[in-house]
């Protein structure tokens, strides 16, 4: 026996696939159901996070349950409303569009003199580049791969408006830091710590970011807060000078006029060994993960949320030790329904697909002068070595071809490429 009887960090989007592809989660479905850890404690919009594809040896697919969420996040956009304040702008509310939040988050990118190449404040922060784009592709309409598996959808008009639109807020609206401009920031001192500091010290106004983000959120609070109880103790008749102490604030991420809106989400997860030692200790413990107990724990300690929708309210959420976290927990609330996580190829890994993609976002973060077509160009080529990546997989692993031709026996989409033509 080999390994722990417990495998945490099974991150749905990265890592999942490739435990689960080596044999070593135990098929959990059938304890869940029993012992009340089963997909149906989660809310609907979640449940497919935890469930994979598979073949048995009979030919039949199914979904089935190999693990269980530890914590669930759902991105929103989280401001400071000091910002706001300053500079008179109003705080977005409701069921905001993209076209809103930029005029936001112009009117918020300030500059203290003119012809400064980095202002003083950013009106909008930043995921990576690749989920970035990722998000975009989701809010455009689109997706990285089709339901079945079997094909790229990089090279569509999508994820071409999305690319373009994602150079277009560095390049065009001028409202998020380029690598050039972030590279400068650092050099300029103060700009240390990442997104969460610079939200803190009002230098982003908004970023994109999850409930799990006030786990730093509430130090820097604390921190803001005994640096203004210093200074107005040694300064009394100073106060209009006193450090600001952080106001947060929330919303929805964005969508596009005409689209539905998505918001990303994931979980981590754990699983059991196959080959655990004390498989009903292991149980044991999946079942203490759709507890009250944890749940209390999860929601105390802002770590995003539980798994169970019985357990995620605003009330269990709001800990009266952090004051002014109501936007925050509503909002994590309020993204579950519009949640949507990577899609599972059998054929293909999320790693796999993000790698080909992250060449392409890349780019489009760091290249000013990138036309339409050039973009198109990247988008064509991560499509083509997507395609490839899955039908090499299929030819070389005889399980995948059975799976891939039951697949097609079922109505799902051929591969692109002539597997004849393709190398193992």
């Amino acid at each position: 026996n080999m390994g722990p009887d417990l495998i945490d960090h099974v991150t749905p989007g990265w890592s999942y696939q490739l435990y689960h592809s080596t044999g070593i989660l135990k098929d959990l479905t059938e304890d869940a159901k029993k012992m009340g850890f089963s997909p149906e404690t989660l809310p609907p919009a979640v449940r497919s996070l935890i469930m994979i594809k598979v073949m048995d040896e009979n030919g039949k697919i199914s979904q089935r349950q190999f693990v269980y969420p530890c914590n669930v996040y759902h991105s929103f956009l989280i401001f400071n409303k000091n910002v706001f304040k300053k500079y008179g702008v109003s705080i977005p509310k409701g069921d905001v569009t993209w076209e809103q939040i930029i005029k936001i988050a112009k009117k918020l990118t300030i500059y203290k003199n003119k012809g400064d190449s980095i202002p003083v404040t950013f009106g909008l922060g930043g995921d990576n580049s690749t989920a970035q784009l990722t998000k975009l592709i989701w809010q455009k309409g689109g997706a990285l791969i089709n339901e079945d598996g079997t094909r790229s959808l990089l090279n569509s008009k999508a994820a071409l408006d999305a690319a373009v639109f994602m150079h277009d807020l560095y390049y065009k609206y001028k409202i998020m830091p380029t690598p050039l401009q972030k590279a400068g920031m650092a050099s300029q001192g103060g700009w240390g710590g990442g997104n969460f500091n610079y939200v803190a010290e009002g230098r982003l106004a908004m970023i994109p970011t999850a409930r799990w983000s006030l786990v730093q959120f509430r130090r820097l609070i604390r921190a803001q807060k005994e640096a203004r109880a210093k200074f107005l103790k040694e300064h009394p008749d100073r106060k209009n000078e006193a450090p600001e102490v952080l106001d947060l604030g929330a919303c929805l991420l964005p969508r596009f006029k005409g689209e539905k809106r998505s918001v990303p989400f994931g979980a981590r997860c754990t699983g059991v060994n196959v080959d655990a030692k004390n498989p009903k200790g292991a149980l044991a413990f999946m079942q203490f993960l759709a507890s009250r107990p944890y749940a209390d724990l999860i929601n105390q300690g802002a770590d995003s949320k539980p798994g169970p929708a019985k357990y995620g309210t605003l009330e269990m959420m709001t800990n009266p030790n952090y004051p002014g976290e109501e936007d925050v927990d509503r909002m994590s609330l309020a993204s579950i329904p519009y949640g949507r996580a990577h899609r599972r190829s059998p054929f293909i890994s999320v790693m796999a697909i993000n790698r080909y993609l992250g060449a392409v976002a890349g780019k489009v973060l760091a290249v000013k002068e990138l036309s339409r077509e050039d973009i198109a160009v990247l988008l064509k080529r991560a499509a083509a070595r997507t395609d490839e990546t899955i039908a090499r997989n299929i030819k070389r692993n005889p399980y995948l071809q059975k799976f891939y031709n039951k697949l097609l026996e079922q109505g799902a989409a051929p591969i692109k490429l002539n597997l004849n033509e393709v190398s193992k």
